[in-house]
């Protein structure tokens, strides 16, 4: 009985299949016609040989070099090669020559007179330099201190991601607009709400608009250096940390005695680039101000980027930018090569 059932059941599934087998079938079979006529229209290729194969191989890696190397000759060495000779050239418009000409010395000169003789560069370079000792003193602390906070998995470490990841996801521009109305427009209205006191735009006094500029650069400055830290953070071995709090050691000596040690090495290499950050950083001076920048807020990042920016100079300030780029290059490269030589050699050092 159950013979008879099991066999009506197979020929009602072949029934049910077989229009299904056949379409397969047919199709499997135009399928291999194809691909033997395909075969026979289309050999195989003999084995190509592996001095043939290197050779091949060697042409496309040099072929896929091209475009960078040319890049780097283009946009690195050229541009740089005619600054450095821009430096030696002033720009005349006269009666039978217009153009650059060669001049010598005469830029070089004519900064260092205006360095060592106006008062304009000089507060430039302190703006600068003060600039430099707030990050490395303020801002190097404090993002370390956030990113051991981070580190530890603290409470409100999610709040805290979202408040200093925040200024480098959305745009500078945004930022700054944001900050300049809280402070020129908002705070003066707080306090003469609360204290009846006039206040004057922060931003706009002269006593007061460097501190609130530097006070925006310390407030945005720890995205990407909180990461970084985080990151190597992150590579101590949980060992040392178990092994440190066996011993009663607390959260402080745990900074101090294990992970700095261990993390050294990225502090260097934040502490190495913000040397020659000291020419370099304009500290969103110019999304405040455009080229309209007090003299007591502008650095030498500032300056140079004032010297060749479309809409504000001419090509006549060139030459002279080119030989200001100069110099501070001939001063940055040194003292960042010995900054790097005493912190690699008295910093702490450990492998792990």
């Amino acid at each position: 009985m159950r013979k008879m059932k099991r066999d009506e059941n197979d020929t009602l599934i072949d029934r049910v299949f077989s229009p299904l087998k056949k379409l397969l079938g047919f199709f499997g079979d135009k399928i291999y016609s194809a691909q033997v006529a395909l075969r026979r229209k289309f050999p195989r290729r003999k084995a190509v040989s592996i001095g043939v194969k290197r050779r091949n191989e060697s042409i496309f890696y040099y072929l896929m070099l091209v475009f960078p190397i040319l890049q780097f000759l283009v946009f690195y060495v050229g541009v740089n090669l005619n600054s450095v000779l821009l430096s030696f050239k002033e720009y005349r418009v006269g009666t039978g020559e217009v153009g650059y000409i060669w001049t010598g010395l005469s830029n070089y000169k004519q900064f260092f007179r205006d360095f060592f003789q106006g008062d304009a560069l000089k507060q430039i370079g302190v703006n600068s330099l003060i600039v430099y000792a707030c990050t490395l003193l303020i801002g190097v602390p404090l993002a370390i201190l956030f990113s051991f906070y981070l580190y530890k998995r603290f409470p409100l470490t999610n709040l805290f991601k979202v408040l200093l990841f925040l200024p480098s996801i959305i745009s500078s521009v945004i930022m700054v607009l944001m900050y300049k109305y809280f402070v020129d427009r908002g705070l003066p209205a707080i306090v003469e709400r609360l204290f009846h006191i006039k206040m004057a735009p922060p931003l706009s006094a002269s006593g007061t608009r460097f501190s609130y500029v530097l006070f925006y650069n310390l407030f945005i400055c720890y995205g990407t250096s909180v990461i970084m830290y985080t990151s190597s953070m992150t590579r101590v071995p949980p060992s040392l940390i178990e092994y440190a709090r066996l011993e009663g050691a607390g959260y402080f000596r745990e900074l101090f005695s294990i992970v700095l040690p261990l993390i050294f090495p990225t502090i260097t290499t934040f502490l190495v680039v913000g040397v020659a950050g000291i020419f370099t950083n304009q500290a969103n001076v110019y999304t405040f101000y455009a080229t309209d920048a007090p003299l007591d807020v502008q650095t030498f990042g500032y300056f140079l980027f004032g010297q060749v920016i479309a809409g504000r100079t001419t090509m006549a300030e060139f030459p002279y930018a080119s030989a200001a780029g100069i110099i501070f290059t001939f001063i940055a490269v040194p003292l960042t090569m010995a900054v790097k030589y005493l912190l690699e050699k008295f910093g702490p050092s450990s492998e792990y």
